[in-house]
């Protein structure tokens, strides 16, 4: 059967139909003066939004991640074609504005117009009241608001309370939750996991800023941004000293590793997507591909517009945390992870990537761990923690000085 989001370009506009479910949540949105959409990927939060804008009189801004602009005009072009649009300016006499965080700031002013509808997408962004972004988000005047995420908590209840504070209404009654399981038949998920070492000069590095760290957390002037700074050195010395800033020495074990997986995966036919948090990580794991012939195509913090995915013949997709955001790349069917984020939640974004409507093959998800180092504890933590995850509201891993000697037990 041919998946709700895989489309010709000869089909009408008149042959896209939502499912009864998803008219129900379109209508959950237009009768609420703020709403949030907290649905898993995958289940079309951007055709919703579109949708009930179709249905508000006065023009629409929506504000969102610069990466997903051209996923957002692809979908409105699809499913709302009638609807007029602008990119990155503010023009009242179209239907519907679609800026980025970073546009919003730079352009803001005290405005005229009066939206008929705000849209703030991946409102995580927004999880920080404080923040100038949620300041003038909550400042804007509009009729109605709407705030989409499948992460409505990172960190700690406050990120929801930020995001329902610009929403201007409580949650309850005004938040709506959906996974992904309940509506996608969708092909299983395989875990694997690879095995790495550090090399002599990694060993030494890492066992000094451990034993700086346990100091610190078993002493009496813990500071978790300090400690937090370390533990980041350590996860960065797992993928080895040259992604280390500065630095020239050593190997990388891993990223040797990772290459070697990648290169039997393209060498199979299938595509691979691949994360790291670090963006050094991710630039030497291109480069070795790249130097064997391996079509790759990046998304991170710098990529512009959407560019990387509209590539349409790489074998191998290479993401920073930018990348795990708001991106159909479900013609990838392997998620390499060669590190890990806290979030048990965001772990399951980077495999929505890949498992989501349109995926025909099972999704392998391949986990890169140095055994007996920080990167191990995370791991199990993150497995401790995983059924949090299928709450009602996804929570987020908190660093706290319990959490982080947690992760660094058994490392002396």
């Amino acid at each position: 059967m041919k998946s709700l989001f895989d489309f010709d370009a000869e089909r009408s506009p008149r042959q896209l139909r939502l499912y009864g479910w998803q008219e129900d949540d379109v209508n959950f949105i237009v009768r609420r003066d703020g709403a949030l959409v907290a649905h898993d990927m995958g289940l079309g939060k951007t055709i919703l939004a579109l949708k009930a804008i179709e249905r508000v009189r006065g023009p629409a801004l929506v504000v969102l991640p610069k990466s997903m602009i051209g996923q957002w005009v692809k979908q409105l072009k699809l499913w709302t074609p009638h609807l007029t649009y602008s990119v990155r300016e503010f023009d009242r006499s179209v239907d519907v504005n679609i800026v980025n965080y970073e546009f919003l700031l730079r352009k803001y002013k005290p405005f005229i117009i009066s939206w008929g509808i705000i849209v703030v997408d991946e409102a995580q962004r927004i999880k920080n009241r404080e923040t100038k972004t949620a300041r003038i988000l909550r400042f804007l005047g509009s009729s109605r608001r709407l705030a989409l995420t499948g992460t409505p908590i990172e960190n700690s209840e406050d990120d929801l309370k930020s995001i329902m504070e610009f929403l201007n209404v409580p949650a309850e009654g005004n938040m709506i939750r959906r996974r992904t399981s309940d509506y996608l038949d969708l092909p299983a998920v395989v875990v694997e996991r690879v095995e790495s070492n550090l090399d002599s000069v990694a060993v030494k590095i890492y066992k000094e800023i451990l034993s700086g760290l346990v100091h610190e957390v078993l002493g009496e002037t813990f500071e978790v941004t300090n400690a937090l700074a370390k533990l980041t050195y350590l996860r960065q010395c797992c993928n080895g000293i040259p992604t280390l800033k500065g630095e020239n020495r050593g190997t990388s074990p891993k990223c040797v590793e990772v290459v070697r997986v990648a290169m039997e995966i393209v060498a199979a036919g299938n595509k691979a997507i691949i994360f790291s948090e670090f963006r050094r990580m991710a630039e030497m794991v291109a480069e070795n591909l790249r130097e064997r012939g391996v079509r790759i195509a990046m998304l991170t913090g710098v990529t512009k517009d959407h560019e990387a995915e509209k590539e349409s013949d790489w074998d191998v997709m290479i993401c920073t945390k930018t990348g795990e955001l708001g991106h159909d790349l479900q013609r990838a069917n392997y998620v390499l992870n060669i590190d890990l984020p806290y979030n048990p939640a965001r772990v399951m974004q980077r495999i929505g990537r890949a498992q989501r409507n349109g995926q025909t093959k099972s999704v392998v998800v391949v986990n890169f761990v140095v055994p007996g180092t920080v990167e191990e504890r995370i791991l199990e933590i993150l497995y401790e923690k995983r059924q949090v995850w299928y709450r009602e509201i996804d929570t987020g891993i908190s660093m706290n000085r319990d959490l982080i000697r947690q992760i660094v037990q058994g490392e002396t």
